[in-house]
């Protein structure tokens, strides 16, 4: 199968070139599931800087950010003083997750805080703030304050530090998981109280949609991430991901329990693979290798068409047909030598002739290694950070830090008695997860007063090598509740349920991808193949010796998002690392049945992926950014194709760019109107998405998705704005 998707890299903004004091930007915390995001309405992206979220409106085609301080700023409230943290108490107020989406017609941001509080905007709002502003600032205005501007849509506090966010549009519900354990779902009213008349949501609903009610729902641990049904116009199912490798599927129509759990891990320790094991002896145990991070949701009419299983899957979909193990596995990781590795950066010092978008950036990185060249290298990379004006007259040590990779304990490279003025290197930790944080070395650079600046991380030691482990082995655990089988009896005679989704359940964990093919269908459990990839952003780079690369400790697989109209799946880790995964779906060759696959399109960043041709042709070679944490991926319609204000998104867009029941991937299709408040040419069909890439030293990566389209691919150049 050709590969159904574009991805063209269409700029790189070094966070050094970001900031006015290049020593001290705002700082990014790191432990965070997504501090970033992109409205589909207006060109706004949002980055949360540990209290404070700062707006950008990206420019095209380069989607370039700008200086970081010229951003505009929001400082979401607190509920109440002295609120308790749970992972920061430096900051208890801190951001812990980022999510634009839509609520009803109204597109709003929603900020989740380590104390508990919960803050929601509406994204119209914003823009209108950011507009008067615009008209009434001085150019010279570093940082424009839209709290006064900007009133706060909704409120409340959940408890302890809240996590993870999911929103129905069309439900108008809004979820939120604390580190109590427990979900909070808003339910917004959706009708008048006097009104007598019932909606066809409001059926089967604990209670009468005609006011604002809350439904709590308990779980037994923490819950980082949430996500609804969205092709259930009720939205009554929801799923969740807990620490503990739970994925819980909830029926809002009877919250009182968890309608499944679904538990799939791989692990030494298996004994029955129906059976999830009590205890784990893997060597990385004490990284919670098998927690669950994401699950979505899956619209069956987003997965391609395709002729054969093995296109549906891949290379990892054998000749001979796929890897079966016991109950109800198909092992479909890649094991063609599709790609190999290189490290690149950190990047250096800003300069007047660096430029990040140049056809030679690739070859600029102060090291680079690829995995041949593996052994001794960490000692030997070094990180400058240089202010990028005249450093002052004080201690030459504390101003012109180099840090070079430690060997064992770290030494500070500072002087133990730094003038007053100079900075300093502190140690810094602000996870809960202790035992992860131990191997990891962070430091930030702070002034005199104590506040923190940037943030220097050092690559951390791999976890032990994995090979040195006992054979690991997958397991699907399952429980369904009394009340949902008995559900799902009564609907066996019908073909059709406008509550039940037809498509897929993806449940992500740290160092897997698992495809369910049926959650909603009890019957089929061990019967439908799960499909599953093991480790996919990190494939097998040196075949002789099946090294995959050193894998950094603080892997796991924590960002997760979905673009239906491309058939595509994103998943990415703060180790730097983005996979685009293509949707499929196709006949079992004997039984004539409808499965759905997967295939790995892509990985990011890549050398070559700005879609120039290299002499070397190293289009497969992935480029690690060294000493960088990701912290956010965020997508959204590139400019002139955005949702029309007040309307146009969520599934309406959707079914205007491309998806039905009988798409063709390889005609085009007829384009659904103008996109936000710029034209978009008719002939572009399905549209064009962007991707950012945020890492914690504001560095910022860009993409353009998009679909191919017969033998030629919309790109830039298609769009008349």
């Amino acid at each position: 199968m050709e590969n159904r998707i574009s991805c063209v890299r269409t700029g790189v903004q070094p966070g050094l070139r970001r900031s006015h004091d290049a020593n001290f930007p705002p700082v990014i915390k790191s432990w965070r599931c997504e501090l970033t995001a992109l409205s589909h309405t207006y060109n706004l992206y949002f980055v949360a800087c540990n209290e404070t979220i700062y707006i950008f409106e990206p420019s095209f085609p380069c989607q370039d950010l700008g200086f970081i301080e010229n951003g505009y700023a929001l400082h979401p409230p607190q509920s109440a003083p002295n609120l308790i943290p749970h992972i920061d108490p430096d900051d208890p107020h801190s951001i812990t997750r980022l999510h634009v989406d839509y609520l009803g017609t109204d597109e709003v941001v929603i900020v989740t805080c380590d104390d508990g509080d919960v803050v929601v905007y509406r994204v119209p709002d914003i823009f209108r703030a950011m507009e008067k502003r615009r008209t009434s600032l001085p150019d010279n205005q570093m940082e424009a304050d839209l709290d006064d501007e900007v009133r706060v849509f909704r409120h409340i506090n959940v408890g302890s530090s809240a996590w993870g966010i999911a929103v129905h549009r069309e439900a108008r519900l809004m979820a939120i998981s604390a580190n109590t354990h427990n979900i909070t779902v808003l339910a917004f009213a959706l009708s008048d109280p006097s009104d007598d008349s019932s909606s066809e949501i409001d059926r089967g609903f604990p209670h009468d949609r005609k006011r604002d009610q809350d439904i709590v729902l308990r779980g037994t641990t923490n819950i980082p991430a949430l996500s609804f049904d969205n092709t259930n116009s009720h939205g009554r199912w929801l799923v969740s991901s807990s620490i503990n490798g739970n994925t819980h599927i909830w029926d809002l129509h009877n919250p009182r329990q968890p309608a499944r759990v679904i538990t799939l891990g791989v692990c030494v320790s298996v004994g029955d693979p129906k059976v999830s094991p009590q205890i784990c002896q893997c060597s990385n145990r004490t990284s919670v290798p098998h927690a669950a991070w994401a699950a979505l949701f899956i619209d069956p009419r987003a997965c391609h068409r395709v002729s054969t299983l093995r296109e549906a899957c891949g290379s990892g979909y054998r000749a001979t047909g796929p890897v079966r193990i016991e109950p109800c596995f198909w092992d479909i990781t890649e094991t063609e030598h599709r790609y190999t590795s290189t490290r690149i950066g950190p990047l250096p010092a800003p300069s007047d002739d660096f430029d990040a978008n140049s056809e030679n950036y690739d070859e600029i990185p102060l090291s680079e290694l690829t995995d041949s060249d593996e052994t001794g290298s960490l000692e030997s990379d070094q990180m400058s950070i240089d202010s990028a004006e005249e450093p002052a007259q004080t201690s030459s040590d504390a101003e012109n830090a180099i840090i070079q990779q430690p060997q064992g304990e770290p030494q500070s490279p500072l002087s133990n008695n730094p003038t007053p003025g100079s900075s300093l290197l502190i140690p810094y930790s602000d996870s809960s997860e202790s035992e992860e944080d131990e191997d990891n070395l962070t430091f930030v650079i702070t002034d005199a007063t104590g506040q923190a600046a940037l943030q220097v991380f050092y690559p951390p030691a791999p976890d032990p090598d994995p090979s040195s482990d006992p054979p690991k082995y997958p397991y699907c655990s399952i429980y369904t509740s009394q009340h949902f089988l008995d559900q799902s009896k009564a609907r066996l005679p019908r073909t059709e349920s406008s509550d039940i989704s037809g498509g897929p359940l993806v449940i992500i964990t740290k160092e897997e991808i698992y495809l369910f093919q049926r959650p909603f269908q009890p019957q089929g459990d061990y019967s439908d193949p799960v499909m599953f990839m093991r480790n996919p952003l990190f494939p097998i780079t040196t075949p002789a010796t099946g090294s995959r690369g050193p894998i950094p400790p603080y892997h796991r697989h924590c960002y997760a998002t979905q673009i239906p109209e491309l058939g595509i799946f994103i998943v990415a880790t703060p180790a730097g690392r983005v996979g685009i995964f293509s949707l499929t779906r196709a006949k079992h060759e004997f039984t004539e049945k409808v499965l759905f696959g997967f295939r790995l399109s892509a990985i990011l960043p890549c050398k070559g992926d700005d879609g120039r041709k290299r002499a070397d042709g190293a289009k497969n070679v992935i480029a690690d950014v060294w000493g960088k944490r990701l912290v956010g991926i965020a997508v959204g319609p590139v400019q002139g194709m955005l949702d029309e204000e007040g309307g146009g998104g969520g599934a309406a867009a959707t079914a205007a760019h491309g998806i039905s029941d009988d798409e063709d991937d390889g005609e085009e299709q007829e384009e659904g109107g103008e996109g936000g408040k710029e034209r978009v040419d008719a002939k572009v069909g399905p549209r064009r998405w962007r991707l950012i890439m945020q890492f914690h030293d504001h560095t910022v990566y860009s993409y353009e998705l998009g679909k191919q389209l017969g033998s030629g691919v919309s790109g830039l150049g298609d769009l008349v704005v």
